[in-house]
């Protein structure tokens, strides 16, 4: 009964852990696109001018 307590512990701590490596992903790539869309919206008006 214990192990599988532990098992399911240590399960949902690796999960959780998972979880927010994924979140820190993605928080990464979401800066990194918002710098590119404002250089991309940067850009056609230094052209234009």
């Amino acid at each position: 009964m214990e192990t599988c307590l532990a098992k399911t512990l240590i399960a949902r701590e690796l999960f959780r852990k998972h979880m927010e490596g994924i979140g820190m992903q993605n928080m990464t790539l979401l800066l990194h696109q918002s710098k590119w869309e404002t250089a991309g919206f940067g850009a056609p008006s230094v052209i234009g001018q």
